[in-house]
Order: C-alpha cells, then structure tokens, then sequence
C-alpha cells in the first residue's frame, strides 16, 4: 500500500512539473511604456537682437497653430516654449503674438513657419513609435512691423527636448 502510494505521488511529481512549466511559459513581460513623451517638441528660446546672448522674456505670448484655432500658448511673459510640430506634415505654421491682448487682439503678431522632414522610429511594443524632425529649417513671414528679427536653428534634428532647437531675436 505504501509503495502504491510513492508511486502515485512520484507521478503527480512528475506530471505537476512538466504542467506548471507549460502554464508558466505562456507568460510574457508587462509591455508598460515608462517614457512620458515621446515624439518631441520644438523648444524656442528668445534673445535680445543687440545682445544677442541675453535671454529676452516676451511680454503675454500667445501662440496659435496656423490653420487651426487652437491656442497653444496662451498669455505668459516668458524666454522661451515648448510646441508640438505637425507629424503627418513637412511643415508646420505657428503666430506669435507679442503683447496679447485679451478680447480684441491688438498685439504684434509675426508667422514662424518650420519645415522639416519628419522621421518615424520603432522604441518598442509598448510605447510603439515616435517621430522626430530632421533638417528643421526655420523663417518668419515678413511684413511692416516684425518683432522678430532673426530666426537661428541650433539644431536643425529634432530628437528630444533637452535643448533648444531654435533661437527667435527680437
């Protein structure tokens, strides 16, 4: 009776190993994407046009998507933004309005347009793709009274948003 017992658990034994390996290797890793954003935005810093390695705050910015109404940037005195590009596009319009008003806009408003070629890059299953901009350029259509003088890329491959790619003077 004993040895009919051993024998009966030897065979739980071996069939509970092969069994929890078989139900085991069915698990895979959680796919968690732990990267807050992944295509980057387009940083612009803003200098004085005299002293063009000063910062320059600019006074309520207000910066809207051309084509779109959407406001982006809405009313800060600040030296510098952060402003997603179009990823299914070469190019991307923005205004910036210099001293915002907030009923009837009376501000200086100039049009930034960057063009770029967008670039699409597999990070994993998790997060899936992102896109960066490649060969960024940078102009302002002109007109009678630009408060932006000078458009500067510093950093035509936009990659990540540890420095700024762009540097408006006024």
């Amino acid at each position: 009776m004993f040895e009919v017992n051993l024998v009966k658990s030897r065979i739980r034994y071996f069939l509970g190993i092969p069994l929890l390996l078989l139900l085991f290797s069915g698990c895979e890793k959680d796919d968690i994407c732990v990267e807050t954003s992944l295509t980057p935005n387009l940083i612009i810093r803003f200098y004085d046009q005299v002293n063009r390695s000063q910062f320059k705050e600019v006074p309520t910015l207000r910066v809207i998507g051309v084509g779109s109404q959407y406001i982006l940037i809405d009313r800060i005195t600040t030296d510098s933004i952060s402003i997603p590009l179009k990823t299914l596009e070469n190019t991307t319009s923005f205004m910036l309005i210099n001293a915002s008003e907030e009923e009837l806009e009376t501000g200086n408003s100039d049009v930034l347009t960057i063009t770029y070629t967008p670039k699409e890059i597999f990070i994993n299953r998790a997060c899936g793709y992102k896109m960066n901009f490649e060969e960024a350029n940078g102009s302002v259509t002109t007109d009678e009274a630009n408060w932006i003088q000078d458009v500067q890329i510093i950093n035509p491959n936009i990659q990540n948003e540890r420095k700024a790619h762009i540097h408006l003077y006024h």
